[in-house]
């Protein structure tokens, strides 16, 4: 079983594409040989309070067993447990956008990252992994006046530490980040869909073996393309082992599939 876990549907404002629906995005996984997808509502990332997006995307994701549904959670809003009260006992995971929502990684009472650590907590008691996005675009082709810094590697590490017990993705992480997460977490995961360079999986497996149980096949549809990310995996210079295992196994084991 293929395995994406960096999907979604909608609009995305800075591209020429029409508005991409649940029928398109499966159509274009099966493509991919994917055989099943956590998708997540491009809309929300540009709304404070993304409740109404994440209501969509469930009623939307309706009939489509390929796509499970993954919430996108604000924790700088008041009513983030009840968002997650809402959601989690249908979604395998959730997802936080700490560049365009404000929401800092930083722990401390009254700071931005406060409720970051209480969700960090509600779904580690929830056995829910916790989705970060890192970038939603390359920052060297975003407009000069609309550009988003990328989540620090440090706070997602940091933040790791503070909470052993929560499975934690990084989404978009490019390869030098992405080796620096595996390296100094043991519960970080990282997803694909942003690593480049030659065989990119293959030579961070071989710098260290147990890495292959960290990687995750995600492909950032439709903002790339599915068949990219499943052709790095399939085309790694590594064991058939460490290819199924990075292409769903990993995946499924963490979401309990």
């Amino acid at each position: 079983m293929i395995v994406d876990i960096h999907t979604a549907v909608g609009r995305w404002p800075f591209s020429a594409a029409q508005s991409l629906t649940p029928l398109r995005l499966g159509s274009l996984l099966a493509r991919a040989g994917v055989d099943l997808a956590l998708t997540s509502s491009l809309e929300a990332v540009f709304h404070e309070d993304p409740a109404e997006d994440n209501r969509r995307l469930f009623r939307q994701l309706r009939g489509h067993k390929r796509l499970l549904p993954v919430p996108v959670i604000n924790p700088r809003l008041a009513d983030w447990r009840a968002a997650v009260a809402e959601w989690a006992q249908r979604a395998v995971a959730v997802k936080i956008l700490p560049s365009y929502h404000a929401c800092s990684l930083a722990s401390g009472a009254g700071s931005l990252g406060a409720g970051v650590d209480g969700l960090a907590e509600e779904l580690a008691g929830r056995r829910r992994p916790l989705l970060v996005q890192m970038r939603m675009e390359d920052e060297r082709v975003q407009a000069p006046a609309l550009r988003v810094p990328a989540v620090p590697v440090a706070d997602i590490v940091a933040l790791a530490k503070r909470h052993p017990r929560l499975d934690i993705v990084a989404l978009g992480a490019y390869r030098l980040e992405a080796g620096d997460l595996l390296r100094q977490t043991a519960r970080v995961r990282v997803d694909v869909s942003f690593l480049d360079g030659l065989d990119v999986v293959a030579v961070l497996v071989k710098k260290h073996r147990a890495f292959a149980q960290r990687l995750l096949l995600g492909s950032h549809a439709p903002l790339f393309y599915a068949q990219a990310s499943v052709l790095k995996v399939l085309t790694a210079e590594t064991t058939e082992a460490v290819r199924r295992a990075i292409l769903g196994g990993n995946a499924a084991q963490m979401l309990g599939l």
